[in-house]
């Protein structure tokens, strides 16, 4: 299990070579990939001559599978299944018998319905710099309200930090409060404490695209406040007192619109609404 484990902390490079190291780990992924990403691994000449003709005979020797298996009870932490792995496999290039994360790449995210809610079982990094935020953004609106309007440079800046942290990963209020003890939810694999804190950069997923959506539509109010109106300070009080919502409560109208569009969660990968798990029983899986 120690090399399940290992491979694990890399589930988007994971090749044939995991069923000799931890077959309970290759079972799950049969199971709950596409058959798509299934052949990526035992077909590794995919586009020379006579390709087709192996694959046909690869599915009817009945080595292709049918995502499914969501009644089992226990689950591998680190691994897509059902329909998270089938939307997870569109942005996905398979290259030999490897499979490799192209970032960014989505080909289509299929709607959805139901209330994504993030965890608040514990002030984790994210969580605790979406409540500083807002409260930066609450404190250099008034500022800029009710004495001067470059206050609002103080929107600006934390509009800035967070286009960085959605393009780099890189977020300097989370390196802190990494250094007094926080934990995250969303670093990249492999980190410990004491490392510097990096938000995962892989693929556009919900939370990432919050960043980059938040960051420029407060830049760009902040600047129409100066040159146009200081009516758009109300659109940068109500993004500050919305994140200081988010982190209160975990609910926030931007990343239920971003799920209902697809994007594909983070925080609670496996919500609620999407997979019938509890509500309560989400919040008190480990980080």
């Amino acid at each position: 299990m120690r090399a399940g484990n290992t491979r694990l902390h890399s589930p988007e490079m994971l090749d044939k070579t995991v069923f000799h190291e931890c077959p309970l780990i290759g079972s799950y992924v049969i199971e709950y990939s596409p058959p798509s990403m299934v052949l990526g691994f035992f077909v590794a000449d995919i586009g020379l001559p006579g390709w087709m003709d192996r694959i046909e005979l690869f599915k009817k020797q009945r080595l292709g599978v049918t995502p499914g298996g969501n009644g089992l009870r226990f689950r591998p932490v680190g691994l897509t299944y059902g329909h998270r792995a089938a939307q997870c496999a569109a942005s996905r290039k398979i290259t030999g018998s490897s499979i490799a994360v192209t970032s960014g790449r989505s080909d289509a995210m299929p709607l959805r319905s139901g209330i994504y809610i993030v965890p608040t079982d514990r002030w984790y990094i994210e969580r605790t710099v979406w409540l500083i935020a807002g409260c930066v953004l609450l404190v250099a609106t008034a500022l800029a309200l009710l004495f001067h309007p470059l206050w609002i440079l103080g929107v600006v800046a934390t509009g800035l930090a967070s286009i960085a942290v959605s393009l780099t990963g890189f977020c300097l209020v989370g390196n802190l409060l990494a250094r007094i003890g926080f934990t995250p939810r969303l670093a990249r694999p492999g980190w410990a404490p004491g490392d510097l804190y990096f938000v995962q950069t892989d693929s556009w997923y919900l939370e990432r695209r919050i960043y980059l959506a938040v960051g420029i539509n407060l830049t760009v109010a902040s600047v129409l406040s100066l040159v146009l109106s200081p009516w758009w300070l109300l659109f940068t009080g109500f993004v500050g007192g919305a994140m200081v919502w988010f982190a209160a409560t975990g609910f926030c109208i931007m990343a239920n619109g971003l799920y209902w569009l697809g994007a594909e969660p983070r925080l609670a990968p496996l919500c609620e609404a999407a997979a019938g798990v509890d509500s309560a029983a989400a919040r008190r899986a480990p980080a």
